[in-house]
């Protein structure tokens, strides 16, 4: 059975504690903010992992911690105040913190037991004799 209820990442910035997990409000307030899927924004967090600077990487980066940070609601953490709290040391690791959060609160998917597999039958479906 899958582990429904995940925890996060727990990350320190700016002195405090603060747990990254990603939630149907968190995930559905990145999309809104940046107008693209879930995945392709984590591009961006992928890039940062990787070093990236780049203007277009810093904004979405900071606006993906924001929307983390606050738990996907308006919250007293803005892109503007990440970005004065990330510093280029902790930029990275904070990235790749992210990334981790974002994996670990995907469930993991359930493997079909064989039991399953023999109930479903042949490809073909079942034998139904003609005329019926």
């Amino acid at each position: 059975m899958s582990d429904l209820r995940p925890e996060g990442i727990e990350v320190e910035l700016g002195g405090k504690k603060h747990r990254l997990l990603f939630t149907l409000s968190v995930i559905d307030g990145i999309q809104s903010r940046l107008g693209k899927g879930i995945f392709d924004a984590m591009d961006h967090i992928a890039e940062a992992a990787e070093g990236d600077m780049e203007h277009e990487t810093l904004k979405a980066f900071c606006a993906i911690m924001a929307i983390l940070l606050n738990g996907g609601e308006t919250g007293p953490l803005t892109e503007n105040g990440v970005a004065r709290l990330v510093t280029k040391d902790s930029y990275r690791p904070m990235a790749w913190a992210v990334m981790a959060a974002f994996g670990l609160s995907l469930p993991e998917p359930e493997e079909e037991d064989e039991e399953d597999e023999e109930e479903e039958g042949d490809e073909d479906g079942p034998k139904v004799p003609a005329g019926r």
